[in-house]
């Protein structure tokens, strides 16, 4: 790997980017084939380049921020945080698109159920990669831990589910969008939400004690 020894990041950091990458480019594409976008076409050479591109993306951006977290200890820390949001992003878009797509619902109660289906996966993949790679919290699962993961993930799962089955069910598509359109911009409006609350509930109670000795 060029310029590790100039960086925080080791070749395992670069391993996993590069997977997190890949995981991204296959997680998108239930998302494309539902929203069926202009540009898009499902071919293997179309699935090939959207492989390369987000496996050297990831390992360009975990670089940089390599590089800045070497003056700020937090930003590296957020870099690796961020590389997991994006994947566990994809993950519940793509389950999401994808059991929409299947059982063609787009609204309504079965579509909350999707939703917490998806996200819940999203969040127990986030728990463990960022437990292990992102905070490097020493030790296994503990009882404790679980539990403030779990009530973090409750609170995430309830409040992300609530602006989705809201934006869908009693708000109409704006502007002739498409119903697949719209349930994808109301889990977009989510997001920062559940980011921002994420990051501060891993850091600040969920792994708390390992923090508390960085």
């Amino acid at each position: 790997m060029i310029f590790t020894h100039y960086s925080l990041a080791t070749k395992k950091d670069y391993w996993i980017a590069s997977m997190i990458g890949g995981g991204f480019s296959l997680l998108i594409i239930p998302i494309l084939e539902n929203i069926k976008p202009g540009f898009w076409v499902l071919s293997l050479n179309n699935v090939f380049l959207l492989f390369i591109s987000f496996v050297i993306l990831a390992n360009i951006a975990l670089f940089i921020g390599s590089i800045l977290g070497s003056a700020f200890h937090f930003f590296w820390q957020f870099t690796k945080f961020s590389a997991v949001g994006s994947l566990n992003a994809v993950l519940d878009f793509g389950l999401f698109n994808l059991l929409s797509f299947i059982f063609k619902v787009y609204s309504g109660p079965m579509l909350a159920v999707f939703n917490i289906f998806s996200v819940a996966i999203a969040m127990t993949n986030s728990y463990l990669m960022n437990k292990f790679w992102s905070f490097q919290s020493q030790g296994p699962v503990t009882k404790k831990e679980f539990t403030r993961f779990f009530f973090v993930s409750l609170i995430t799962i309830s409040v992300n589910t609530l602006v989705v089955y809201l934006l869908t069910t009693s708000v109409s598509a704006p502007g002739g969008l498409s119903k697949e359109v719209w349930e994808n911009i109301a889990k977009l409006v989510a997001v920062p939400v559940t980011l921002i609350f994420n990051f501060c509930g891993y850091k600040f109670i969920v792994f708390k004690e390992d923090n508390a000795h960085e």
